[in-house]
């Protein structure tokens, strides 16, 4: 077996000739603009017409990005893990994809005699752990079906392993690992995410810049951690870190050092530390854009060389920085937008009553007008404030992106991720039911 790293979460998988493409992102400006790649990857979607499969994680834009998806050949099968909720299905069928295959879990799909791919969810839902506030529905009770956004998958042949953790968290994938370590004894290679991607500490108000500082850190470091607590669960021969590689652009792009994402150039030194920390024999490699790793042999097919940190950021100031997010050229009807607001509310009420969930925070979105919007749970009655009540969260975006959040042109979990939503609660504490019905707050 063979992987070519493409670029973020996108890896080429092949086996005596088999191929099945990973999670392909590779059109700039993701998240409504804001996410682009650095260095860019050296490939473009007609290098991979001739793959068997496509496999598609989850429904985020790094890992399902329409935009990538529209330009390969329809006629190749794309397989995905069986969803309760068919949002990644029908955003494929939506494409033009003719087969779709949902695979159970346990539920291994040959992609030629010998070689084979496995997927598994994560199903320990718990969005403090994930940072994903926006968070997903509650558990499914069947055992066909899972109610989460997130899969990994796992490639075998007769003699090899490969696990592509995707971006599951250690502690909602114990179920799946337990799974992993009774099915596959031996581990040949594992991929790695290595950072949490979203807002938080960049997008948070309330937080001073030497706080921000200090969560970064802090994030860092939890994620390095949960990166060696799944090598010391799987025990891998080799593995690469993966699945974190993008920049901020647009006028997003000052928030970029305070994401707590180590930069792909410092990943040798920081698993270095943390491997010898915690004494974890895995061996650790890494790729640049269209090189491979034999698992066979062991072997790269070229020496990794780390970007230029100080080119990164010349190409930051004068290249991303310049470009418009999506919505910058959009235009909107003030008249409009309020009666979106109010269409918008009464679909919230309705699943916050289907869901029974009471959020104990106000709420308060700011998106330019002269007041902040107030979404009262209690009382049933929108309103508009100069003065904010504790406990409570403020959120504040654009007010053309919230027009097309309203309109469901975008969403509130991607406008998070793209760090387009600025937050400031207080007291500082997460409530998740609060978030939970804010993701239903559209027409």
């Amino acid at each position: 077996m063979q992987i070519t790293y493409v670029y973020n979460a996108c890896v080429l998988v092949e086996h005596n000739g088999s191929k099945i493409l990973c999670d392909p992102w590779l059109i700039d400006g993701i998240y409504y603009g804001s996410w682009h790649q650095y260095p860019k990857a050296k490939a473009a979607p007609k290098d991979f017409f001739d793959v068997d499969y496509i496999y598609i994680s989850h429904i985020h834009p790094d890992h399902l990005d329409p935009a990538t998806l529209k330009l390969f050949p329809k006629e190749i099968p794309i397989i995905i893990c069986n969803y309760a909720h068919k949002f990644v299905f029908n955003i494929l069928k939506k494409i033009g994809f003719k087969k779709i295959i949902e695979l159970r879990q346990a539920q291994p799909h040959k992609i030629s005699k010998d070689f084979q791919i496995e997927v598994i969810a994560a199903d320990f839902c718990d969005p403090t752990l994930c940072q994903k506030h926006f968070a997903c529905a509650p558990q499914s009770t069947s055992n066909f079906q899972t109610q989460q956004i997130d899969s990994l998958a796992i490639f075998s042949t007769p003699d090899e392993t490969l696990v592509n953790l995707n971006d599951v968290p250690y502690l909602l994938a114990q179920k799946a690992l337990i799974y992993i370590n009774e099915n596959y004894p031996k581990i040949d290679c594992a991929l790695i995410g290595y950072s949490g991607a979203g807002p938080y500490p960049q997008c948070f108000e309330h937080l001073s810049t030497n706080e921000k500082k200090l969560k970064a850190a802090l994030k860092l470091k939890q994620f390095m951690n949960q990166s060696i607590a799944f090598l010391k669960k799987l025990k891998p021969s080799y593995f690469m870190p993966f699945a974190g590689q993008y920049v901020l652009g647009g006028s997003l792009h000052q928030l970029n050092e305070m994401r707590g994402v180590p930069q792909i150039e410092e990943l040798p030194s920081l698993f270095d530390f943390y491997l010898n920390k915690h004494n974890v024999e895995s061996k650790f490699f890494m790729l640049n854009s269209m090189e491979h790793f034999n698992l066979q042999t062991h072997r790269c097919s070229k020496k990794f060389i780390a970007p230029d940190p100080l080119k990164r950021k010349k190409y930051i100031l004068e290249i991303l920085s310049k470009r418009p997010l999506d919505y910058e050229n959009y235009s909107y009807d003030t008249t409009e937008l309020k009666e979106s607001i109010h269409q918008a509310y009464k679909h919230l009420l309705k699943y916050q009553k289907t869901w029974n969930y009471s959020p104990k925070q106000n709420l308060y979105i700011d998106y330019g007008a002269p007041e902040f919007l107030c979404l009262p749970y209690e009382t049933k009655k929108l309103s508009y404030v100069r003065d904010l009540v504790e406990p409570y969260v403020k959120i504040t975006l654009d007010p053309r992106l919230f027009f097309q959040i309203l309109n469901k042109k975008a969403h509130w979990n991607n406008a998070e991720i793209g760090s387009h939503l600025t937050f400031k609660r207080s007291p500082d504490i997460f409530d998740r039911s609060m978030y939970l019905t804010l993701s239903y707050f559209h027409v």
